[in-house]
């Protein structure tokens, strides 16, 4: 946790510029990635200030995003056939409230904002399996979970520490994505064995 300390330094501005895809369409700044990319140092430099004074006096000592961040604005997208038709769009959020879809920041950013859910489980010795001299209670990759645990109780009680968690920090799960997997030496699920959440099974 000590590098979260550390302010963010031209390297690390440079190499996330590099990263950026091109022919992307903008966020509520309305600022394209190709128009970043060629900036000049200097530029980048007052934005690598900006970027910092953001971290360090707001997000790092209040614990609270710019409210800038939380907003997102919708814009219709044509999937396919006659643009007359209103059917044959999509609406898709901008967002300048999460993190962006294929940034290179968004999974260490979010893993960054949910630490404290692992922590909470520990702490609370919630769920999760034994390895060795250690105890896993959830596996991430990008914006995915896993969350582990050796019984129905276990994994009930961490799903409800889960949702009220959503709730306190504005998240959603997509529960159409969502899947229980049961590892088993034979047998099969009983009609008993089954899960809840937000009062769904």
């Amino acid at each position: 946790m000590e590098m979260l300390d550390w302010k963010f330094d031209i390297r690390e501005l440079e190499n996330t510029i590099k990263k950026m895809k091109t022919e992307k369409l903008p966020g509520k700044d309305e600022i394209i990635n190709e128009f970043v990319k060629s900036l000049s140092i200097t530029a980048k430099k007052k934005i690598l200030r900006k970027l910092n004074k953001i971290w360090v006096n707001e997000i790092w000592v209040n614990g609270e995003w710019p409210d800038s961040w939380w907003d997102g604005l919708i814009t219709p997208i044509l999937k396919a056939g006659d643009p007359e038709d209103k059917k044959n769009y999509r609406g898709i959020t901008l967002l300048n409230t999460w993190v962006r879809q294929g940034c290179p920041l968004s999974p260490c950013l979010f893993s960054i904002f949910i630490e404290d859910l692992e922590e909470r489980w520990e702490r609370l010795n919630i769920g999760g399996t034994g390895i060795r001299l250690h105890k896993i209670f959830c596996l991430k990759f990008a914006d995915d979970i896993a969350v582990i645990a050796e019984t129905r109780e276990g994994l009930q009680e961490m799903i409800n520490g889960l949702e009220r968690y959503i709730t306190q920090n504005r998240l959603e799960i997509n529960t159409q994505k969502s899947q229980i997997m049961v590892f088993r030496r034979g047998g099969r699920l009983s009609k008993s064995e089954c899960w809840t959440y937000h009062g769904q099974h």
